[in-house]
C-alpha cells in the first residue's frame, strides 16, 4: 500500500483510543478504485491477535426490499467470530430478537423483527463484548446501506460512547442521494472522517516501481497520466504493458459505458476523441445533432458518473473512461469522429482549438490538409507568445512536410526553415531534426540557411560536422540576401549570418550587414522578429574594446526599454543580452538583477528552451559573487535535462563548487563530464579535465598542469579558444597559476598561457581583470611577482565582488609580505583571506590560509583563539606554558612535569605556534596578555 501512511495513522489512532475505552466512528470516504477497501484490510491487518472484528457490506440491491441486510450480515460475521454460546450467554433469553436477522441464533420459528427489542439487544451485546476486548465493526460500501441498518449503525454510535469499540465505514459520498447524505451528515460530526484522495505522482511512481522495478520514467509518466492518481488504475497499469485492455480495468470501464443507451453511447464515443473539456454546443455539431438531444446525453453521461462538470464544460471523470469510450468506436466511427473535430476546432481563431484540429488531422493520417492545419496552429501559438509550444508545434510541421514529397511543398518548407530560426530551437534539435530532415536544392536560400546554421551550431551547441565559411561564402551570402524580398526565411538567414560574422569577429561585415537584416524585416509579423531590437543587439555586438563600454552600456538600456512591452522571448533576451554586457564590464550584481528578472519570466526549461541562457549567466555571477548555493541548485535543476551543451556548463559550474570546497564531488562530477561529452564530435574533454586538475591542485600540482596543459592551444577546446573571450578568465587564471605550482617552470607552457590569453581576455573590464591575474602569476612563475601588482588584482576582485579570488590573491600577497618581515600586513591579508574562504566552505584555501599562518606563527585578525582556561592549547601544554613564562629550560620542564626534553620541546614548539608568538620572551607577553598564565606565574 503506496501513498496512504498518514490515513492509516489515523485509523490506528482512532483504535487506540477506542482500546482505552472512548467507542470511535470512523468513516473512509473517495471515489471508486481510490483504494477505501484496501485501506480498511492493511488497518485490520495491524490490529492485536485478539481484536474482534466483524464485516458486513452493503450491495445496490439492499435497499427497502431487504431491510436490515447490512446489519444482518455484520451480525452472522460477529456470531461466526464469538460463537452462539457467548452470544446466549451475553442475552439469555432476549437473543430471539437477534434470531430474524441471524437464523442460527432462532429454534427456526419465523418471527418479525421487533425494532426496539433488537436496539436493545445489539447494545447490550455490544457492550459486553466491548467490556472484554476490542471490538471493531467494518460496514463496507455504507453508501449503499439501507436504511434500517443506517438507523441501527446511527444508534450504536450515539448510545455506545464508552468500551472498546470501534466502528469502520467505507463509502462513496458522489453516490449518496441528498437525503441519504443529509442522514449521514448528522452523523459525521461524531466520526473520525478519512477521506482518500488521488495519490501523488510520486506515491504513483513508488506503486509502478513496487510493481514493475524495470518501469523506465516515460511509463512511470503515463501511468501518472491515464491514471490520475485512483490507486486500482495504477496497480492494473503497472501489471500491463497495455493499461486499459487489461481485464480488471476493461470490465470495470465497460461496465460504466454500457449503462448509457445506444444512441447515448455513440454520442459518447464521438466525444471522447477530444481529449479536452467540451460542451453541449460541441456535442451537438461533432455528433450531427440538436443541442437538445447533446444535452440530454450529457445528462445521462454525468448521471451514469462518466462525466463530471468543468466549469461551464464537461470532462470524461479518468482518462481511462475516454480511452475506453474511444476504444468501443469502430474504425469507420473513429476516422468519422477525426474528421469533424478537425472540421468543428478548425473554424476557431484560437491558438489550442487550432493546435487540436491539427491533432484530429494527424490522427488522419499526414497529408497537405494536415500540414496546412499544423501550421496554422504554430502561427496562432506563437502569436500567442508561448515558445516552448511553438517549437514543438513548428518542429511537427517540419516531420510533416518531410513525409511528404518536397517537391510540391517547398514553399511550405521555406516558411517551416524561416519560422524555425526564430523560435527558441535547442542545438539538439539543429543537430538531430533539422539538419538532416530539411532537403534544400543546391544554392537556394534554404541551402544558406541550413549551412549557417550547420556552422553556428557546430560552435554553440551540440558539435555537428561543420567547416568554417571562408570569406568568400560570407561575402556571396550576403550579396544574396541584398537581392532577397523580405520573408522569414531571408529574416532568419540573415539572422544566422550576422551570428556567424559575431563568431569570426568580423565586426565590418556585422555592420554592413545589419541594414540588409533590417530591410528584410519589413512587413513580417511583429512576433517574429522584433527587427530594431535586433538590430540595436547587433550593434552592440560591433562595439569592440574598452572605450566602447560606455556605448555599449547605452544600447543595452535602450534594448530594454524597448522590450518591455514585447513577448515573454524578446524581453528574455533582451535581459540575457544586458546580463552579459554586465558581465563583461564586471557588473555582477548588476547580472543577478537581471537574470533574476529573467529566471521568473522563464522559471524553468520547461517553459522555454532560454531558460538555460538565463540560468547559465546566473550561474556564472553566482560562482563569482560566492552565492555556491545557487550554482549547485542550479546544476542539479538541470541534471535531467536534453539540452547537452547548456547542461554540461551548469554542471560544470557546480562541479567548480565543489571542488573550490575541497568536496570528491567534484572528481564524480568530472567522470560524468567524460561519459557525457563522448557524444561530442570530437570529444575535447577540457572541462573534465579542468576540474580534476582542481582537485589535484594541493596534492599533485605537477599532474593538474599536465591535465591543462593538454587543452592550451588547442583549437577544439571550449575552455582555452581564444575567441571566447572574457567569459573564460578563470579557466586562464587557472592555467596561469599552474605555471608556478609545484616549484618549477615550463616556459614553452607560460608562452602558451600568455599568448592565448592575451588575445581572448581584451577588450572588456573583465577581460582586463583575468589579463592582470594572469600576468601575475606568470610573474611569480619567473620570480618577478610584486605586493602590488597582486594589489592591483584585489582591488579589481573587490569591487566586482569576487570574494572567493580576491582571498586566493590575499594569498598570494601574504607569501610576499612575510620574507620582507611585514608582519602586520601579512596577518591582516591572511585574516581576510580566511574569513571568505570560511564564508563560502572553501576548505583547502582555508587549510592554506591557516598553513602559511601557522608556519609564520601568525595570530589572525577576527581568528584569534578562543579564550578560556587553557584557551587554544591542550591541558598537558598549559602545564608546559605555566613553566615555559617561568623561564625554565626544556630540560628543566621534562624534569619538573616528568617527560622528556624532547617532549618538552615539542610542546613549547606548538605553544609558539598555536599563540602566534615568535620566541619565548613575546609568549610570556602574550599568555600574561590573554590570562593564560595562572598562579605566580
Amino acid at each position: 500500500m503506496v501513498g496512504r501512511d498518514d490515513e492509516l495513522a489515523r485509523l490506528l489512532e482512532a483504535f487506540d483510543r477506542a482500546a482505552a475505552g472512548e467507542a470511535q466512528v470512523a468513516l473512509v470516504t473517495g471515489e471508486a478504485g481510490i483504494g477505501k477497501t484496501r485501506l480498511v484490510r492493511e488497518f485490520v491487518s495491524r490490529l492485536p491477535e485478539d481484536t474482534l472484528v466483524a464485516f458486513g457490506h452493503a450491495v445496490p440491491m439492499s435497499g427497502e426490499a431487504i431491510p436490515y441486510g447490512v446489519a444482518a450480515d455484520l451480525l452472522r460475521s460477529l456470531v461466526r467470530e464469538v460463537e452462539t454460546k457467548r452470544v446466549t450467554d451475553i442475552l439469555g433469553d432476549r437473543i430471539v430478537a437477534l434470531a430474524p436477522l441471524v437464523p442460527r441464533l432462532g429454534d427456526g420459528t419465523e418471527r418479525p423483527i421487533d425494532r426496539l427489542a433488537l436496539f436493545a439487544a445489539t447494545q447490550d451485546l455490544l457492550a459486553d463484548l466491548g467490556s472484554e476486548r476490542e471490538v471493531v465493526l467494518v460496514v463496507e460500501d455504507g453508501h449503499w446501506i439501507d436504511d434500517g441498518s443506517l438507523d441501527l449503525l446511527a444508534f450504536w454510535a450515539r448510545t455506545l460512547i464508552r468500551g472498546r469499540l470501534m466502528f469502520v465505514t467505507t463509502m462513496r459520498g458522489t453516490d449518496l442521494t441528498p437525503e441519504r447524505l443529509s442522514r449521514i451528515d448528522d452523523l459525521r460530526r461524531s466520526f473520525v472522517d478519512v477521506s482518500l484522495t488521488s495519490l501523488t505522482d510520486d506515491d504513483i511512481a513508488a506503486q509502478v516501481r513496487s510493481v514493475r522495478p524495470d518501469a523506465d520514467p516515460a511509463e512511470i509518466s503515463d501511468v501518472q497520466r491515464l491514471s490520475q492518481g485512483v490507486p486500482l488504475f495504477v496497480e492494473e497499469l503497472a501489471e500491463h504493458s497495455e493499461g486499459a485492455r487489461s481485464t480488471t480495468v476493461r470490465a470495470y470501464l465497460a461496465a460504466r459505458l454500457h449503462s448509457l443507451d445506444g444512441q447515448h453511447a455513440r454520442m459518447l464515443e464521438v466525444a471522447a476523441h477530444e481529449p479536452r473539456p467540451f460542451s453541449a454546443q460541441d456535442l451537438a455539431v461533432v455528433a450531427g445533432v440538436d443541442p437538445g438531444s447533446a444535452e440530454t446525453a450529457i445528462d445521462a453521461a454525468a448521471n451514469s458518473r462518466l462525466l463530471e462538470p468543468a466549469g461551464p464544460r464537461w470532462r470524461f471523470r479518468h482518462e481511462l473512461l475516454r480511452l475506453a469510450a474511444v476504444e468501443a468506436t469502430t474504425p469507420s466511427g473513429r476516422v468519422a469522429a477525426h474528421r469533424a473535430w478537425a472540421g468543428h476546432l478548425g473554424d476557431s481563431s484560437l491558438a489550442d482549438d487550432l493546435v487540436a484540429a491539427a491533432d484530429h488531422q494527424e490522427a488522419l493520417g499526414v497529408s497537405p490538409e494536415y500540414l496546412a492545419a499544423r501550421i496554422r496552429a504554430a502561427e496562432a501559438v506563437w502569436r500567442r507568445g508561448d515558445n516552448a509550444a511553438g517549437r514543438t508545434q513548428w518542429l511537427q510541421a517540419l516531420d510533416a512536410v518531410c513525409q511528404l514529397p518536397p517537391t510540391d511543398h517547398g514553399d511550405e518548407l521555406d516558411l517551416i526553415m524561416g519560422a524555425l530560426g526564430c523560435v527558441a530551437v535547442t542545438w539538439q534539435d539543429v543537430r538531430d531534426k533539422i539538419l538532416d530532415r530539411a532537403p534544400a536544392p543546391p544554392d537556394s536560400l534554404r541551402a544558406w540557411q541550413l549551412r549557417l546554421m550547420r556552422y553556428a551550431a557546430s560552435v554553440w551547441g551540440e558539435r555537428v560536422e561543420s567547416s568554417t565559411p571562408t570569406p568568400e561564402e560570407l561575402r556571396r551570402a550576403h550579396a544574396r540576401l541584398e537581392r532577397e524580398s523580405p520573408s522569414l526565411l531571408a529574416y532568419t538567414t540573415a539572422f544566422n549570418l550576422l551570428q556567424c560574422l559575431w563568431i569570426l569577429r568580423d565586426y565590418d561585415g556585422m555592420r554592413a550587414m545589419i541594414p540588409v537584416a533590417e530591410a528584410l524585416s519589413l512587413g513580417l509579423p511583429e512576433q517574429f522578429t522584433h527587427a530594431s531590437v535586433a538590430a540595436a543587439e547587433w550593434r552592440m555586438i560591433t562595439l569592440v574594446g574598452l572605450e566602447a563600454e560606455p556605448a555599449r552600456r547605452t544600447l543595452v538600456e535602450e534594448n530594454l526599454r524597448a522590450c518591455e512591452g514585447l513577448d515573454t522571448r524578446s524581453r528574455v533576451w533582451a535581459l540575457v543580452t544586458a546580463a552579459s554586457e554586465l558581465a563583461n564590464e564586471g557588473d555582477f550584481r548588476g547580472v543577478m538583477r537581471h537574470v533574476d528578472l529573467g529566471l521568473s519570466l522563464v522559471p524553468d526549461v520547461d517553459v522555454d528552451p532560454f531558460w538555460y541562457l538565463v540560468a547559465i549567466r546566473a550561474s556564472n555571477a553566482s560562482l563569482v559573487l560566492g552565492d555556491w548555493e545557487r550554482v549547485l541548485e542550479l546544476g542539479t535543476v538541470v541534471a535531467s535535462a536534453g539540452d547537452r551543451a547548456h547542461r554540461r556548463e551548469l554542471i560544470w559550474h557546480a562541479g567548480l563548487v565543489h571542488a573550490h570546497r575541497g568536496d570528491p564531488a567534484a572528481l564524480e562530477t568530472a567522470r560524468w563530464l567524460r561519459e557525457d561529452m563522448a557524444a561530442a564530435r570530437p570529444a575535447p574533454y577540457d572541462v573534465a579535465d579542468v576540474l580534476e586538475a582542481e582537485m589535484l591542485v594541493p596534492h599533485d600540482p605537477a599532474r593538474a598542469r599536465e591535465l591543462v596543459a593538454r587543452h592550451v592551444g588547442r583549437p577544439e577546446s571550449t575552455l582555452f579558444d581564444p575567441t571566447n573571450g572574457p567569459w573564460e578568465g578563470p579557466s586562464w587564471g587557472f592555467a596561469a597559476m599552474l605555471a608556478w605550482r609545484g616549484g618549477s617552470t615550463d616556459q614553452a607552457y607560460c608562452d602558451r598561457v600568455d599568448r592565448d590569453s592575451d588575445e581572448g581576455l581584451a577588450g572588456s573590464s573583465l577581460g582586463v581583470a583575468w589579463r592582470r591575474e594572469v600576468e601575475a602569476h606568470l610573474a611569480r612563475a619567473c620570480h618577478r611577482d610584486s605586493v602590488e601588482q597582486w594589489q592591483e588584482v584585489v582591488v579589481r576582485w573587490d569591487e566586482m565582488g569576487a570574494s572567493y579570488q580576491a582571498a586566493q590573491d590575499r594569498l598570494r600577497i601574504a607569501e610576499l609580505l612575510l620574507p620582507a618581515g611585514d608582519r602586520g600586513t601579512a596577518a591582516e591579508a591572511l585574516g581576510s583571506a580566511l574569513t571568505a574562504a570560511e564564508a563560502l566552505g572553501a576548505r583547502p584555501l582555508a587549510d592554506e590560509v591557516r598553513a602559511l599562518a601557522a608556519r609564520a606563527r601568525l595570530v589572525l585578525p577576527g581568528h584569534e583563539p578562543a579564550e578560556g582556561e587553557t584557551g587554544p592549547l591542550t591541558a598537558r601544554e598549559h602545564e608546559v606554558l605555566q613553566l615555559l613564562v617561568q623561564g625554565m629550560t626544556n630540560d628543566q620542564i621534562g624534569s619538573a612535569l616528568f617527560m622528556s626534553p624532547r617532549t618538552a620541546s615539542v610542546h613549547v614548539s606548538h605553544i609558539l605556534q598555536k599563540l602566534g608568538a615568535a620566541n619565548r620572551t613575546e609568549v610570556a607577553a602574550v599568555a600574561h596578555r590573554r590570562g593564560l598564565v595562572t598562579g605566580e606565574g
